[in-house]
């Protein structure tokens, strides 16, 4: 069974973590925890690779398997891929489902963060790359572009 270290966000800190189903681990830990949790993303890797980056982000250890979120911390999350988006999910969905992302995929179109957040809609001109960056089908990032040609196929 495919194992996975993962990381989720709670009040400036992180939780890094081993299971085998890394989503429903973080439902478990938002029912547990008083305030809101967000699952920041994945990897594979088992208990040793998990041990293995506790130790070299050791000196932001607050307690168990919490950290603070930054300095080498904040650089692993950053290097997390980016979350698969659910079926129908726009782009301001998954930037609310990945954290940091909107950042990484403005230096990665080599534009202002503040550009990207102003869209209403992606760009033509960016929209096979912001489709291949996030995994957001085109159809999904620009519906009303495609919705004639969803319709003609049903």
């Amino acid at each position: 069974m495919t194992r996975y270290v993962y990381a989720i966000h709670c009040m400036g800190h992180v939780k890094i973590g081993v299971s085998n189903e890394p989503k429903k681990r973080s439902g478990k830990v938002s029912a547990d925890c008083p305030f809101p949790v967000t699952l920041l993303g994945f990897v594979e890797g088992d208990e040793q690779t998990e041990a293995a980056l506790h130790e070299r982000l050791s000196n932001y250890h607050v307690k168990g398997v919490w950290f603070e979120n930054q300095g080498d911390v904040l650089t692993w999350v950053e290097s997390l891929p980016p979350l698969r988006p659910e079926a129908g999910i726009g782009l301001k969905e998954f930037f609310k489902a990945n954290r940091g992302m909107q950042v990484r995929l403005a230096r990665h179109l080599g534009l202002q963060p503040s550009t990207v957040s102003q869209w209403r809609s992606v760009p033509v001109e960016h929209l096979p790359e912001v489709s291949k960056f996030t995994g957001i089908p085109r159809e999904d990032l620009v519906p009303d572009a495609f919705r004639p040609a969803r319709e003609a196929v049903q």
